[in-house]
This record gives structure tokens, C-alpha cells and sequence, in this order.
């Protein structure tokens, strides 16, 4: 996927969606997998990484790979410092 290189933070968070997943983040207070932001806003989870990558290109998350014993290893996404 390609997104733009610099995408203002303001203007990403005016999307409602992307706006709910920045907020929801924010409650959590931790690192949370694109399944799980998904299950909690009623969305499928393509679509929530969709908007994740869009927050991320803005600089407002970020995503660390979940430590896992077997197989693929979640992505863990969370507020970046920068949009504190």
C-alpha cells in the first residue's frame, strides 16, 4: 500500500473510523492487535489495518511485532509518543 510520506495528523484523525481507533487506543492505555481493535469497533480487520497503516503514516501510532511462540507474530499497535 502506498501512502503519502507526510500526512498531517490533524487531518488523518478527521476520518471517523480512524478517529474511533485513535480513541480507542487511548482508553486502552496499551498495545492492542488490528483483531482486537476490530472485535471492539464491530469492524472487519482489514479494513481497521487499513486506517491503522494511515494513523501510522501520520506519526500518530505506532507498531511493535508481538512476541509469539509458533507461527506469525501479531502486530501490536499503540499511541505513538510523538502524538502524546
Amino acid at each position: 500500500m502506498d501512502l503519502p510520506a507526510t500526512v498531517a495528523s490533524e487531518d488523518v484523525l478527521q476520518q471517523p473510523t480512524r478517529s474511533r481507533l485513535f480513541a480507542l487506543l487511548t482508553e486502552l492505555k496499551r498495545p492492542a492487535t488490528a483483531d482486537e481493535l476490530a472485535a471492539r469497533l464491530g469492524l472487519h480487520r482489514s479494513g481497521v489495518r487499513v486506517h491503522l497503516e494511515r494513523l501510522k503514516a501520520a506519526g500518530v501510532v505506532e507498531c511493535q511485532r508481538a512476541p509469539q511462540a509458533r507461527g506469525r507474530p501479531p502486530d501490536a499497535w499503540s499511541i505513538s509518543a510523538r502524538a502524546i
